[in-house]
């Protein structure tokens, strides 16, 4: 199995859940899983928001139009905002009501938020995914206008209004670095706006001591070291991939003797599902168990998945 043959499947079928990938293949779905979150790493693939049962769908860049067909996924408040958003391109969070408003936030592979900063205030708007942003300019410029397409009253003096697109209202994580700011011009008018909160044998390893330097005040393979150094383990293999990232293969005692593990290392303050399924394919490739050093905390996905499908990693936080 190579991840060659995974994207050419994807490429011809669209849009996969990891089983249908398995089926093809000739493997299981805990590996298929893992290879395709060390494709998503990379780049290669992207996850979906919607689960088919209780699987994401993985598919290409570029294929995101395709995920409309699979819309019947969704529960019925998200079937009605996503309804909502096709129809109207660009909708206002304020007036939406409270279903809808949580709705447009769990249907993340088709709304895209948009934070609209005018002055001091603020206010969230939702743009559909395949809406363009000079679309989103214009469109928010006429609801900000009162819906007057194309009237702009000379005598009235203009604003610059900046939109910036995935923002993170409340309980919405986005990138920073996906950022990209929009400027659209409308009539300053009176407004008055209401701001509403967006409702193998087991190997012990020992916690390693608070350093009497501040772990800040580090570099990422000092602190490694450290570690290593404190629990008498000796290096084989180190591959720097990053400053934040390295990859080792290393020896653990053991009441058996010297166990060798594949060792990941991340300094990123959220260790998510993908991060331990990467881990977990490049094991599986070396046939290794698996060490994930990190200084970030597991999310509560990453948790579930540790406890059920990735019980052969051993993780420990520095």
């Amino acid at each position: 199995m190579s991840a060659e043959s995974i994207l050419q499947l994807i490429s011809s079928r669209g849009p996969q859940v990891p089983t249908q990938i398995a089926q093809a293949i000739g493997t299981d779905s805990i590996i298929a899983s893992a290879h395709l979150s060390e494709l998503s790493s990379r780049g290669k693939v992207k996850i979906s928001r919607i689960k088919v049962g209780s699987s994401p769908l993985y598919y290409l860049p570029g294929q995101e139009e395709k995920l409309q067909d699979f819309v019947e996924n969704l529960h019925d408040k998200e079937k009605k905002a996503y309804d909502l958003l096709s129809e109207e391109k660009i909708v206002r969070d304020i007036e939406q009501e409270p279903v809808i408003r949580v709705a447009l936030r769990d249907i993340k592979d088709f709304a895209v938020p948009l934070e609209v900063q005018r002055g001091e205030r603020k206010e969230i708007f939702w743009k559909w995914f395949l809406l363009s942003s000079e679309e989103a300019q214009v469109k928010i410029t006429e609801l900000l206008a009162g819906g007057q397409e194309g009237v702009v009253k000379p005598e009235v003096e203009r604003e610059e209004v900046a939109v910036e697109t995935e923002v993170e209202p409340a309980e919405m994580q986005v990138q920073k670095e996906d950022q990209e700011t929009l400027v659209v011009e409308q009539p300053a008018v009176k407004e008055s706006v209401v701001e509403t909160p967006i409702a193998k044998p087991k190997v012990q390893i020992k916690t390693t001591p608070a350093p009497k330097t501040p772990k800040e005040d580090i570099d990422f393979s000092g602190i490694i070291s450290e570690f290593f150094s404190s629990n008498e383990i000796s290096i084989s293999k180190k591959e720097v991939l990053k400053k934040t990232e390295i990859d080792y293969v290393v020896k653990i005692p053991s009441a058996v003797g010297e166990m060798e593990y594949y060792c990941k290392t991340r300094k990123k303050k959220s260790i998510n599902d993908a991060d331990l399924a990467s881990a977990f394919a490049q094991g599986q490739l070396r046939k290794l168990p698996v060490l994930f050093l990190t200084t970030g905390k597991l999310t509560k996905r990453a948790k579930e998945m540790l406890e059920s499908d990735f019980k052969g990693i051993q993780v420990r936080e520095l």
